[in-house]
């Protein structure tokens, strides 16, 4: 009876350890189907968004075009709501960065260090827009300055937004990069549960 203790013992013990790493495999599946999805859905709005502001920019220079033939009020007014959408699609982004964990450093440097001038060539282009979309219809006569400034200012947000896109997509990049070193933990503490039990 005495010498079966120590194999009981043996044996609560491999199920316990069977149990720990049973529970490491599940809170590293639960962890990477989360990383999974919040990538997803970044993926997703970060996708939406640097296409609309794309969009929205390029509505805007054509706008431009428009108001500079007709002189239309109704194209101010679209060129004005094309511009707070544009302004409020960035902030959205930028607010998205700020939310988000170690791997968007880089992400965030881009943000911050502005190598691209994207914060200052955007925020100049709406402005552009909003002092062109309030001009009365007198002054709206095709070489005036804000609307050359706008067709000026366009080939530069445009590569700004490209630049931003190609952050995220790094980004996008090192956070699967991270979720496939956390999938193959999560094999390797399957494998030792497996172990620990047949054992």
């Amino acid at each position: 009876m005495s010498a079966s203790h120590p194999v009981i013992r043996r044996c609560f013990l491999l199920l316990g350890l069977a149990l720990v790493l049973l529970l490491g495999v599940a809170a590293a599946a639960t962890t990477v189907a989360e990383l999974q999805r919040r990538k997803a859905e970044e993926q997703i709005a970060t996708v939406n968004g640097s296409a609309q502001q794309s969009r929205l920019a390029l509505q805007i220079a054509l706008l431009a075009q428009d108001i500079a033939r007709t002189a239309d009020s109704q194209d101010q007014a679209r060129m004005r709501i094309a511009a707070d959408r544009l302004s409020e699609i960035h902030q959205r982004l930028v607010e998205r960065v700020q939310s988000l964990g170690p791997a968007a450093r880089e992400l965030v440097v881009f943000y911050n260090t502005d190598e691209v001038a994207l914060e200052f060539t955007l925020q100049r282009f709406i402005t552009q827009a909003h002092t062109l979309s309030l001009l009365p219809p007198a002054m709206l006569k095709p070489g005036r300055i804000e609307m050359q400034a706008i067709a000026d200012s366009y080939p530069r947000l445009l590569a700004a937004l490209d630049a931003e896109t190609q952050a995220w997509q790094h980004y996008e990049e090192r956070l699967h990069r991270e979720l496939g070193r956390m999938q193959i933990l999560e094999l390797i503490l399957f494998a030792g549960v497996v172990l620990a039990i047949a054992l």
